[in-house]
């Protein structure tokens, strides 16, 4: 039976993996441990190792490191030591390991891989793209690297996994627009009730099209917020030519998000339901990764740094993740008294 394993949730396999994957691209062996045992310490989303396993025997293997031995250093993390063995190969191998590689770390809050290679159809039958040429060092996939100085300066071609966050930020619209759909026929529902129906069921319509007149634009809320932030993912990560196009998605799902919460407030002192109301409410309010990249906290130039000292200002561990800050901010303010914070201090521009 074929399996696909990941060496961080299988560590026994390190070291038959880092012979293996040495054995196929004679980078040296403790290069492969070093970056394995670094997999196996979790300290982060990378790097990370994986197999193609079948009747106990590796016959595929990729890895996820942060750059693949070319210049463009931002371009990170890259899937590398792409291999197949020559028996198993026509057989969706690489394919496979590709897909679970790229849900594995989608998983791990990295959405977007590159992968450096010569070749010129392959990668593109399972999604992903062309993205630029670079410098490579000369590797082919299922061969050793070349030690001639002359091929080192080869250009390669650089590509980029397949849009997870765009489609995911597809899916969202979709279901933004089924929730439009519904939020019309709820309204339309209240309206007739008052024509057809006797008092006390036409209220208890009325109550019943309120609280879905509040669910619907707090869940187009929740889709907006999670799509603004799959598009601060993609930020920088994409053609230059399409910045445009991501502001204005940008400046759409703010605008989106506000109108929404305002359909939610207008609504919630009419419902009886305080339960609903007050959940809803505390939920709008809480401060997310959307408003974090808002206020220049997350997904800009410069927004690491600022958290940095915005963290070093409240006393907070400088190193906590985006989730772990965003979990202390929500403790200690709300959004308004966050947004006062940075801009009494002129936050932007000194944090």
């Amino acid at each position: 039976m074929r399996r696909i394993l990941s060496l961080a949730e299988h560590p026994a396999w390190k070291d038959r993996a880092a012979r293996w994957f040495h054995e196929k691209w004679g980078i040296p062996l403790e290069a492969y441990r070093e970056s394995m045992e670094a997999c196996l310490r979790r300290e982060s989303a990378v790097p990370q190792w994986y197999l193609a396993v079948e009747a106990g025997r590796i016959i595929g293997g990729m890895g996820v490191i942060e750059n693949d031995f070319h210049p463009q250093r931002d371009l990170t993390p890259n899937v590398c030591a792409v291999y197949t063995e020559k028996d198993c190969r026509g057989q969706g191998v690489a394919g496979a390991l590709l897909g679970y590689v790229c849900e594995d770390m989608s998983a791990r809050d990295v959405d977007t891989l590159y992968l450096l290679t010569d070749h010129e159809t392959f990668y593109e039958r399972y999604g992903w793209t062309f993205f630029c040429m670079v410098q490579g060092d000369g590797e082919t996939e299922g061969q050793a690297p070349q030690e001639d100085p002359a091929v080192l300066a080869l250009d390669s071609r650089l590509l980029v996994s397949p849009g997870l966050a765009l489609e995911q930020a597809h899916a969202a619209a979709c279901r933004m627009a089924a929730l439009a759909q519904d939020n019309f026929s709820l309204a339309r529902e209240m309206i007739l009730s008052g024509v057809e129906e006797e008092k006390a069921a036409r209220s208890a319509a009325i109550q019943k099209g309120l609280e879905g007149c509040t669910k619907t634009p707090f869940e187009m809320m929740e889709l907006a917020v999670e799509t603004l932030e799959l598009t601060a993912s993609i930020l920088g990560k994409s053609n230059d030519s399409a910045a445009s196009d991501l502001g204005v998605a940008v400046l759409s799902l703010q605008t989106g998000i506000r109108g929404a919460w305002m359909n939610v407030c207008i609504n919630l002192g009419s419902l009886r339901d305080k339960e609903l109301a007050k959940s809803c409410r505390e939920q709008g309010e809480a401060l997310t990764k959307a408003d974090l990249f808002a206020l220049g906290l997350s997904g800009g130039t410069g927004s690491a740094e600022r958290r940095r000292r915005l963290l070093k200002r409240l006393d907070l561990p400088e190193h906590l993740t985006a989730n772990g800050m965003l979990e202390a901010l929500n403790l200690l303010f709300s959004r308004e008294e966050l947004e006062a914070l940075l801009a009494e201090t002129q936050a932007f521009d000194k944090i």
